[in-house]
Formats: structure tokens, sequence, C-alpha cells
């Protein structure tokens, strides 16, 4: 490899990526230690709660690569199921190892190299996929905090302003994405392209529509893992308690500069239970079980997957040369 090439891959972001990572899981491992006997509950957790945990979890890959299928057909790469599922837990594993969403560059060198795909389109597809997410996101999270508010008289003003201007700012990319002027050169004329092509797609609201529901369903199935994990440790989380917490853990994973977004996702799987009475000792082991579940999970199939696209990409590398 070339001394050009491994200097690149320890920008100043890089850098300061894992270091943020490596401080939470160092608090993470400080606070079980100095309160390790507030944690004997876990030794009671339940393996079947735990094991349905993590069915919903394999459950949300599934459906995270036929969101997947659907971009690439709309821009006429069509994946097998297959192909599909190997690039989504490759990507899901890259992520949660690298900071920057390195799983999701790797993704886009395989689709150019593999499937001859323009990166705006990539980026439309990764910038619109954030969009929707967040969309969905904070649109049950809303939900939630108003059931929270009428049946448990618990109101966070500031956490509701927070969300709903979230959602509105997402409703908006969604529908009504603003034109953008391709006529310009470097990183602002492929954003400018980028902005265009995911313009274009939303103008096929069946399309808009399918991305819609298979991540509501997918939102459902992370809530399920965080209503498994509390059941395994008996934590008395309500459903709408279970609601927001699993969606505001899904927009904070968006944020890119650390590894799986460690900390983004720990100071609302963490912080946001403690406001709904939940005790800091179980909010902070079913965090960490959350975590650590899904990274199992990451590995498992994605390690497989990741192998499956690089003999893939090899064979289409040689077909090209021929």
């Amino acid at each position: 490899m070339a001394e050009s090439e491994r200097r690149s891959r320890f920008t100043p972001a890089y850098v300061a990526g894992y270091a943020v990572a490596l401080l939470v899981g160092a608090l993470f491992v400080w606070y079980f230690w100095k309160n390790s006997g507030d944690f004997h509950f876990l030794t009671e957790a339940s393996p079947t709660y735990l094991g349905a945990a993590a069915v919903c979890l394999l459950c949300s890959y599934i459906l995270n690569s036929q969101q997947l299928s659907l971009f690439l057909n709309h821009f006429k790469s069509p994946a097998t199921p297959l192909e599909s599922f190997a690039l989504t837990t490759a990507m899901i594993l890259g992520n949660s190892l690298t900071p920057m969403r390195g799983g999701s560059g790797g993704l886009a060198i395989y689709l150019k190299t593999v499937h001859k795909m323009d990166f705006s389109a990539f980026a439309a597809i990764y910038g619109g996929t954030a969009i929707l997410v967040t969309l969905i996101n904070t649109a049950l999270a809303t939900l939630g905090l108003v059931f929270m508010w009428i049946y448990h008289s618990l109101l966070h003003v500031w956490l509701t302003v927070a969300v709903v201007g979230l959602f509105g700012a997402s409703l908006y990319l969604s529908l009504w994405p603003p034109p953008m002027n391709e006529n310009t050169i470097g990183i602002r004329g492929f954003l400018s392209g980028s902005m265009n092509s995911w313009r274009d797609l939303t103008r096929n609201r069946m399309l808009l529509l399918k991305l819609a529901l298979s991540l509501t369903v997918t939102t459902f199935a992370v809530m399920g893992a965080f209503f498994f994990i509390y059941k395994a440790i008996a934590a008395e989380v309500s459903f709408s308690g279970v609601l927001v917490i699993s969606s505001l853990g899904t927009v904070a994973n968006l944020a890119p500069i650390t590894p799986g977004s460690l900390g983004f996702v720990e100071v609302v799987t963490v912080n946001v239970p403690h406001l709904f009475n939940v005790d800091l000792p179980r909010a902070v082991a079913a965090a960490a079980i959350y975590r650590v579940s899904a990274l199992l999970l990451a590995v498992v199939c994605g390690a497989p997957g990741a192998l499956y696209l690089f003999k893939r990409r090899v064979a289409s590398k040689k077909r090209g040369s021929r």
C-alpha cells in the first residue's frame, strides 16, 4: 500500500472518532467496575428475551437490505437478495468498526466497481435514507412523547421541540426538496448533483411510499429489540417510552463521527430512559446489551457478507480486464 494511502486513513476526523469511541468505552467500563454491586440483576437476565431481541435486530438487517434493493432498482442497478443482504451487513459491520461511515464508503466503491453506479447516485441513496429515517423516527417519537404526556403526565418540552423540529425539516426535504445548481465544480457540484438525484427520486411517490413503509417496520423491529432487552433485565418501561427511546436512538445512529455512532446513541439510550424513571444501572445495562448484541450480529452476518462481496468484486475486475 502506498504511503499516501496509509496516511489518508489517519485523518484528524478518524483519530477524533476513535478517541471519542475509546473514551466512551472507558467510561462504560469504569461505571460498571465502580458500581458493580448495582448490576446484580444481570445474573438473572432472561436468555429467551435476549434471543428475541437478537431476532428483532436480524429482522431490521433484512429490512435494511430490502430498502437497499428498492434504491438499486430505481437507479437501474439491481442486485440479488443475497447480494443486497451481504452489502447491508458488510456496510453495517464496517460502520460499526470505523469512524466516518467507513462501511458506507466501501459500499459506494463496490457499487461503482461492480454495478457502475455513479457516486452522486450513491450519495442520494445515503442522504435520502438518512432523511427518511429521521422523518419516520421523529414522527413516531413525537407520538410516543404525546402518549407519555397524556397517559403518564410526563412532558419534556425541549426534547419535544427538538424532535418536532427535526420532523419538520426531514418532511420538507422528503416531499419538497429544492432544486440545486449543478453548474459548479468540486464538492459543491457533487453535492448539487446528489441533491438533484434525491429530488428526482422523491418524484416517484410509489417508491417513496414503499421505502417509508419498510423503514416504519424497521423502526418497530428495533423497538422490539429494546422492548425485549428491557424485559430481560426487568426494567419497567412503557410502550410509548420504548418507542421514544428506540426512535431517537435510531436518529442518533446517523451521526458519522465515531464507529457505530458510539457515544451519540448512548446519550439517548442511557439518558432518555432515565427521564422516564428507569434507574441508571438498568439504563446503562440495556444500552450496553443493545450495543454488544448489534455488534456481534454485524460480525456474524457481515464478515461472511464482506468475503462474498470481495470475491464478486475480484470476479468483476477480471471480467472487465478481458
